[in-house]
């Protein structure tokens, strides 16, 4: 709990007592990868904050999902018609892996939010840094390049590829599957840059793990990047082999 107080505080900048506070109100609930907090048309009032996991929200469109946003460790998680309006919800959300969640009720916490200025505090900092999570998912949807947009929520969010299948990702994107696979495959050329040896992109110690049995390194995502993508899948044979032929190993002091 106290690590989780501190995940929180940080990312929403609070003081770690006030936290406290709150999650003492609060009750954890437990969900298994693809349950679901709410579905669209149903009604949940609840606020909860996320104490472990990966969560989604999308809505159906000619009846394809369409991925709206992605949370994490400490982010909150709520129907906004549902909290917001006592309406059915808009969006679907559904666990991307086993998750822990903080759970309170919409009066209970209003109610807190009322008790005290400190409390009052936490509550607008809080619905704050929705606002500006909100404008940040406008500005990305914005960006003229899907690559960008990529690697923008990869920053955001380096656990997704971990836990989210591509699929969702892409929809996120407003991009194909199949041109994510090429983002990314492009992506994995210039990180690996077979037959230039352009050690910079490689050459630092903690990024790098060595494959013994044929004794090169690789990039030490590159194995996590083809999982759950079946275009990289089929070609991660060619890059090992031609890795082999190339030998990849840096002697560089600068790589120790």
């Amino acid at each position: 709990m106290e690590k989780f107080v501190d995940i929180f505080s940080k990312k929403y900048n609070l003081n770690s007592k006030d936290a406290a506070s709150l999650l003492a109100l609060m009750e954890p609930v437990t969900y298994r990868r693809g349950e679901m907090l709410v579905r669209e048309g149903e009604l949940n009032t609840s606020f909860h904050l996320i104490g472990q996991g990966i969560w989604r929200g999308y809505y159906l469109r000619n009846g394809v999902d369409v991925s709206i946003w992605f949370a994490t460790t400490g982010e909150s998680l709520f129907s906004t018609r549902g909290y917001m309006g006592g309406r059915p919800s808009g969006t679907s959300i559904e666990a991307m892996s086993d998750s822990l969640l903080y759970r309170i009720g919409r009066q209970e916490l209003e109610a807190f939010f009322h008790s005290s200025a400190a409390a009052a505090n936490l509550g607008r900092r809080m619905f704050e840094r929705e606002f500006l999570v909100f404008e940040e998912r406008l500005i990305n949807e914005g960006a003229t390049q899907a690559k960008e947009r990529y690697l923008s929520l990869l920053e955001r969010m380096p656990e997704l590829l971990q836990h989210v299948p591509l699929k969702h990702i892409a929809s996120y994107l407003y991009i194909t599957p199949q041109s994510l696979s090429r983002i990314r495959a492009e992506l994995a050329r210039k990180r690996i840059q077979i037959g230039e040896l352009d050690f910079p992109h490689v050459c630092q110690h903690s990024q790098l793990v060595e494959v013994v049995s044929d004794g090169f390194l690789l990039p030490q995502d590159f194995f996590q990047s083809v999982k759950n993508d079946d275009f990289l899948a089929q070609t991660a044979t060619d890059y090992i082999v031609a890795l082999a032929h190339v030998r990849l190993r840096c002697f560089s002091a600068d790589c120790l």
